[in-house]
């Protein structure tokens, strides 16, 4: 079995979330796209991110139409602050994976911060590191020992984020189109974001 796993806060997750994890899905060939919510991420305050559990009920909302999406709650057993390096390993130990049968999903900006995270060094060797690149992304400035390890994927531009569905609920404006009917509705329903 051959698993993508994509980490993020998913604040809500949107339309350009799904659409990406199609692509990659596509050109991977992988047998399982796994959405993984961060409990704790470690470059946000708890006040910037809506609960744990709004959040994964969002996620399994986008991803239930799709036989081939998951998601996983495999950070709120740890509690603490969400390193990757660390869900890479328990998602490899649970699903019994070898490191070429992981694939870890991060976006070109990550990339590009990747040297201050916990354990690059190991997360490039615990799984196939997969960079969803922009047309503007440009990795000059990456270490050439990660470039050399990293497969660069060029996907879809959506131009959508959850900081802008977050301010645009708040200003009382519309989020169709940018998610699901599902997501806008439980939204409005849990009087998030506003």
């Amino acid at each position: 079995m051959r698993i993508c796993i994509f980490g993020g806060t998913f604040d809500p997750p949107h339309l350009g979330h799904l659409i990406l994890a199609e692509n990659v899905l596509e050109q991977l060939k992988v047998d399982k796209f796994i959405f993984i919510p961060s409990y704790n991420p470690p470059h946000k305050q708890a006040k910037d991110y809506t609960s744990f559990f709004h959040r994964c009920e969002m996620v399994s909302i986008a991803t239930k139409n799709n036989d081939k999406f998951d998601f996983s709650k495999i950070e709120e057993k740890r509690k603490g602050k969400s390193y990757s390096i660390e869900t890479i390993n328990e998602i490899k130990s649970e699903y019994n994976l070898s490191s070429d049968q992981l694939y870890f999903m991060i976006g070109g900006d990550s990339l590009l911060n990747l040297h201050l995270w916990k354990n690059p060094e190991n997360i490039l060797k615990s799984s196939k590191v997969v960079v969803v690149a922009r047309s503007d992304n440009s990795f000059e400035k990456v270490k050439s020992e990660f470039l050399k390890q990293v497969l660069i994927l060029q996907t879809p531009q959506i131009d959508i984020s959850s900081t802008e569905i977050r301010n645009r609920v708040k200003n009382n404006q519309s989020i169709k189109y940018l998610v699901s009917k599902e997501i806008e509705d439980y939204i409005s329903d849990n009087k998030l974001y506003i």
